[in-house]
């Protein structure tokens, strides 16, 4: 008999969202390596589920599917990107702000881009300075530590995959 469980399907939905993206990837060397947990998570909110997001105002800023998913666990929790990358882009309003991802970051691999939203902090160098763009990231090194910044209400990783994922001053479009 085989059982199945939430941790098994969540792998599963993992490795299939990166087999769709690794499918159309040119014979570029890279290797996705991790999972952005030491553990496997739970899902809170599925990919595609539809939303309507509102700024601070009640204006509805945001009507649609979830680009993403999110995946529980407790505030401070370590995050890791999947593989060897490059720093696209960092956000990191103050710890308040309720806007969007809140603190996050996005990481290019070449031809797909992964973020990792709400984080309550992201690593920092021995200085004390956040990383900068196009630094490179490793995989066994933490970016960042699970939160509840931005358009959240709980600790969670809102973990998006992409190719060319664009921004404004606002966050990601």
């Amino acid at each position: 008999m085989i059982f199945i469980t939430k941790s098994k399907i969540l792998s599963f939905f993992f490795c299939l969202i990166l087999f769709y993206f690794a499918s159309s990837i040119s014979a570029t060397a890279y290797q996705i390596v991790r999972y952005p947990f030491d553990t496997n998570s739970n899902i809170s909110a599925n990919y595609g589920q539809y939303r309507i997001y509102r700024d601070l105002n009640n204006q509805i800023v945001y009507r649609g599917g979830h680009e993403g998913i999110d995946l529980i666990e407790a505030k401070g929790t370590p995050v890791y990107p999947i593989a060897v990358g490059k720093i696209k882009f960092i956000s990191y309003p103050s710890i308040d702000s309720k806007v969007g991802y809140g603190r996050y970051v996005v990481i290019d691999y070449g031809d797909f881009e992964t973020l990792y939203g709400h984080l309550n902090d992201i690593v920092r160098d021995e200085n004390g300075r956040l990383p900068s763009l196009g630094s490179t990231v490793d995989p066994s090194k933490p970016i960042g530590y699970v939160g509840t910044t931005g358009n959240s209400t709980g600790s969670h990783l809102h973990y998006g995959l992409g190719s060319n994922i664009e921004f404004t001053s606002k966050g990601v479009v």
